[in-house]
């Protein structure tokens, strides 16, 4: 929070200075010579400068919104914008027509807008690259998490079930974890019937770690259901994977 605060600080009173440099230097020559066209540079530099204000003072949130590279890009556009204003002005302030002025300006405006205009849309597309990716990270995650306390239960079930009821699961949870590792990672596309799948997938395996840790001596037949319930999971990823091709 101080440093946020600070940064803001910095920001402003570099602001400042820019504003009261550009001001001085408008009203203490510029002003001064060739009347007619003062309005409209002037004009043209308080738009400029206040561009570079505005977004200075959110580039902040820019980078929570839409990453670094894109605020630095708009960062550097703005600058370049307030300096070609600036230099253009004072190129040909005394020879230029407030005509020729207007529509330059006015073009190199257009081309500005255009070029935030793309940025914004890079942005935007980015923004919901990285939400999407969150949220497949976050579900790929969860079921890394699943798998881990499925296997560890499983192995620890060794003394409640027969050798080969056992060795039966084990090869089933493994058939259908490599089945899954293979197959394309959760949260990876918005299709309805995939969503559907995916929650069922993860409900079946809630539903195997409880049975597995419910599994006791007196009921070696529950270690037989679990293992074809592992076996129903595998079914179900692999149909899952179907839809997404």
């Amino acid at each position: 929070m101080k440093n946020n605060s600070t940064s803001i600080l910095l920001k402003g009173i570099a602001l400042l200075i820019l504003d009261m440099i550009t001001c001085m230097l408008v009203f203490s020559v510029w002003a001064l010579i060739n009347i007619s066209l003062f309005p409209w540079s002037f004009t043209a530099i308080l738009v400029s400068l206040a561009l570079v204000n505005i977004v200075v003072l959110i580039s902040g949130k820019c980078i929570e919104l839409f990453g670094t590279a894109m605020t630095a890009s708009l960062l550097m556009s703005t600058v370049l914008y307030y300096l070609f204003v600036m230099i253009f002005t004072g190129l040909n302030y005394i020879t230029i027509s407030p005509k020729w002025y207007i529509v330059i300006f006015l073009i190199t405006t257009l081309v500005y807008a255009f070029i935030v205009l793309g940025l914004y849309s890079s942005g935007v597309n980015k923004s919901k690259d990285m939400i999407k990716h969150g949220i497949e990270q976050g579900k790929v995650q969860n079921v890394k998490l699943q798998l881990i306390e499925i296997k560890k239960n499983i192995m620890s079930t060794i003394n409640f079930m027969t050798k080969e009821n056992h060795a039966k699961m084990v090869e089933a949870f493994d058939s259908m974890n490599e089945r899954l590792n293979a197959s394309t990672p959760f949260g990876r596309t918005n299709k309805t019937v995939i969503l559907d799948y995916e929650d069922q997938i993860h409900a079946k395996l809630t539903s195997i770690n409880e049975d597995i840790l419910l599994l006791n001596a007196s009921n070696d037949e529950t270690g037989k259901s679990i293992t074809e319930a592992l076996m129903d999971v595998k079914a179900l990823i692999i149909y899952r994977e179907k839809l997404m091709s």
